[in-house]
């Protein structure tokens, strides 16, 4: 008799990053918080996560996409992203990075299930917004896999300094130094 595979949510895969989010900044004594917007029936949606903190490094809006691997290469404009009264998704968000000054990110769930394995990829918007611009049909799987990534490990994400310095490092507006505090704290845990 062959499994039965479950594929979670949209909702889970946001859930599970906000509580990654909140995991590393609660360890490392970092004044940020992650949360979910509510979704509105009917109303388009900017961004699924955000980000708030004290420091520019860390204001962030998160969109959120699963792809099934064995099945897509890459992310498509045109099936993974919605158009509402004519204007496309993209376009709707990166304006809002533009009037707001937050830092965007594609975070996309990649799932294997052949292998059962799941691994989310932190794309920067700028690469999104640059294949957009030009037309792409795509984002290649080139460009997403060259960006950080987090491992689902144990039914859960987890973000550690070292992952969390990639994606402040990969970001549109990086910060012009990483907080030490976020060294030091993470590493006497883990010294614990």
């Amino acid at each position: 008799m062959g499994s039965l595979i479950i594929m979670g949510t949209g909702q889970d895969f946001e859930r599970a990053l906000v509580k990654a989010f909140n995991g590393f900044f609660e360890l490392s004594g970092t004044k940020a918080i992650a949360y979910r917007r509510p979704q509105t029936r009917y109303q388009p949606q900017l961004f699924d996560i955000f980000v708030d903190s004290r420091g520019s490094e860390l204001y962030l809006a998160i969109e959120c996409k699963q792809v099934d691997s064995d099945a897509y290469e890459s992310i498509y404009f045109s099936s993974h992203f919605g158009k509402t009264k004519g204007v496309s998704q993209v376009q709707r968000e990166s304006d809002l990075l533009d009037l707001c000054g937050r830092n965007g990110i594609l975070a996309i769930e990649s799932w294997s299930p052949s292998l059962r394995k799941r691994k989310a990829f932190l794309v920067p918007w700028r690469h999104v917004w640059y294949h957009f611009q030009r037309g792409d049909p795509n984002i290649p799987q080139s460009v997403i896999t060259s960006c950080p990534s987090i491992d689902k490990s144990g039914g859960k994400y987890s973000i550690d300094h070292d992952d969390m310095i990639s994606v402040i490092k990969s970001l549109d507006n990086p910060p012009r130094r990483i907080p030490r505090r976020w060294t030091k704290n993470i590493n006497r845990e883990k010294t614990i």
